[in-house]
């Protein structure tokens, strides 16, 4: 096992091969912008500390984890929130902890990336609770936390014979590809009440001689990246966020990154009104960021959504990933998804102590999604 203080003492070949193409926010590339642009560092509270795993001490990298010691839970998005209120460890302290999680992208995807090419894949995922227990109690950390885990990941590490983890569940909001020509077909699949509203927003948010655009890869201009952190910057300012990401970190992906990217560009002429970005996996479109400098009704689903509906059917992609989107999606064609949380906690009676909180989050999971569900958006086939 080797840890890396950053992600740039691994060569992004050999990171990558293990990462795949599949999710671009575990990409050598993507880690890389956070750390190089300064957002992610000891000094903003994540501090890197990477794994790999090799086939032999000599070997090619097998493994690699996305790790970070944390010395807070902002930029998470909550899976853990109030639960440093609460711990009372060996150490009576919840901080620091191990993070396995992109930071500020709440998206699911793997945390521990096994590489195809990987001799023992099942020994490998074997040892990893056993290696992360290892990591905690060198690093004294409370507890290990694997994030908005893909459900694959999810079960290999819950089949581990000891170090079984806990697991949490929080609800997001995705859509769905069944198989459509364009995108008056995924019209056509929504209920009457739900078709009409679509199309009705569609028109709507275009009056006034609005324009829209989707830009991607060499499409992408200097213009286009710089009104794209110019509106997340705007957006955080208004809503008094947090300001996560520089612009180094917006250049820095467009520089190595482009072919990841798609943007919906909306324009009063020649002038820029508001973007969607969105980064492109081999099989799913990821919402990222939104923003406009005007209120214009309407255009926040247009973009955001609908924009990423046609790319997604066009290109004929599995669905779109809505990250932190909320339930009013679901009108829009959207699903919700459980998506899981795993967690090796360093005080034995934390669970039991808080078992009536855990019980009544996994049982509000559950109602959330039961509710989704029965809304019955799309129409009987």
């Amino acid at each position: 096992m080797q840890v890396l203080a950053r992600i740039g003492q691994v060569a992004a070949a050999q990171w990558d091969r293990c990462a795949g193409d599949e999710d671009p926010f575990v990409s050598h590339a993507y880690l890389s912008a956070l750390e190089d642009s300064g957002c992610v560092s000891e000094a903003t509270g994540f501090r890197p500390c990477h794994v790999l795993l090799r086939d032999g001490p000599e070997g090619a990298v097998a493994a690699a984890i996305p790790l970070y010691l944390k010395s807070h839970s902002d930029g998470e998005y909550g899976p853990d929130a109030g639960w440093s209120d609460v711990y009372r460890g060996p150490s009576a302290g919840y901080y620091p902890k191990l993070l396995s999680e992109v930071p500020f992208t709440p998206v699911m995807g793997r945390r521990i990336l096994v590489s195809s090419g990987a001799r023992d894949a099942d020994a490998l995922w074997k040892s990893v609770p056993g290696l992360l227990a290892d990591l905690r109690a060198k690093a004294a950390a409370s507890s290990v936390h694997l994030n908005y885990v893909a459900d694959r990941s999810a079960d290999l590490l819950l089949a581990a014979e000891a170090d079984k983890p806990y697991r949490t569940f929080t609800v997001q909001y995705h859509w769905m590809n069944r198989g459509y020509a364009e995108f008056g077909d995924f019209c056509r699949s929504l209920r009457g009440i739900y078709r009409h509203a679509v199309l009705r927003e569609r028109r709507d948010s275009l009056q006034g001689g609005l324009t829209v655009r989707v830009l991607e890869g060499n499409e992408i201009g200097a213009g286009d990246v710089d009104f794209l952190y110019r509106i997340y910057a705007d957006t955080n300012s208004r809503y008094r966020a947090r300001l996560h990401l520089n612009r180094a970190f917006f250049e820095s992906i467009a520089a190595t990154m482009r072919r990841r990217l798609v943007v919906a560009m909306a324009s009063d002429g020649a002038r820029p009104v508001a973007a969607c970005l969105w980064l492109k996996g081999a099989a799913r479109l990821f919402l990222r960021y939104w923003g406009s400098l005007e209120t214009r009704k309407f255009l926040h689903f247009e973009l955001t959504y609908y924009q990423g509906i046609e790319y997604a059917i066009r290109h004929g992609l599995a669905g779109i990933d809505g990250g932190a989107a909320g339930p009013h999606t679901l009108q829009r064609g959207f699903e919700a998804v459980r998506v899981p949380h795993l967690h090796w906690i360093n005080d034995g009676n934390f669970l039991a102590r808080e078992k009536e909180f855990l019980d009544g989050q996994k049982k509000y999971v559950a109602r959330i999604l039961a509710k989704a569900g029965a809304r019955r958006v799309y129409a009987p086939r």
